[in-house]
């Protein structure tokens, strides 16, 4: 039986693993943006997007930077992700360009509920790549997955993740939140959106 690490080893071995992988695409309502989930040929891509992105991934206490070395981490990556219930989707813009990257992951008590994560590349920002992103998703969890409700998770200072959420009708669930990080604390809000 191969491990990932020998599967990492030998990227020829690596790649029917990978395969496995769900293809599912899903466009926003106008095109202009599509999720797809990860492929075993989105690795190279997604690592760049990272690698050009690592300080402005970790301004706000973000860890993706820190997860995301190098190349071969994203190819375990996207191995592990395949037995797991969280949903991940890189971001195309109409180009083609892979700009971010969206997920959904269920909450580990309630099925019903949903929490959407994301990261957009710096060069990518005010382009409305996340709102459509987020929508897309939105609807997606809602009418297909059948969510009762999806939250989010921003940090209090990143304000341009902030807007996302508010732009689609979430509300604030309370006060910010204090998180021990371990290094420093940092403070969220978690916004809310019921299906109806």
């Amino acid at each position: 039986m191969q491990t990932s690490k020998n599967l990492v080893a030998d990227g020829k071995e690596m790649l029917p693993q990978l395969r496995r992988l769900q293809e599912l695409e899903i466009r926003s309502a106008d095109g202009k943006v599509t999720l797809r989930q990860y492929r075993p040929e989105d690795a190279k891509a997604i690592y760049e997007l990272i690698d050009r992105n690592r300080s402005h991934l970790s301004q706000f206490g973000d860890r993706t930077s820190e997860n995301y070395p190098n190349l071969q981490s994203i190819e375990q990556h996207l191995i592990r992700s395949q037995s797991s219930n969280v949903l991940r989707f890189g971001i195309l813009n109409e180009e083609g360009t892979l700009v971010g990257m969206v997920k959904l992951t269920p909450d580990f008590k309630d099925a019903k509920i949903g929490e959407i994560g994301y990261y957009l590349g710096k060069e990518f920002l005010h382009k409305g790549y996340m709102t459509r992103a987020v929508a897309t998703l939105e609807n997606y969890a809602f009418n297909t997955l059948n969510y009762d409700l999806l939250r989010g998770v921003v940090a209090v200072d990143n304000d341009v993740s902030a807007r996302v959420f508010e732009r689609l009708s979430y509300v604030p669930a309370g006060p910010k939140q204090k998180v021990a990080t371990g290094e420093k604390d940092m403070y969220y809000m978690i916004y809310t959106k019921s299906k109806n």
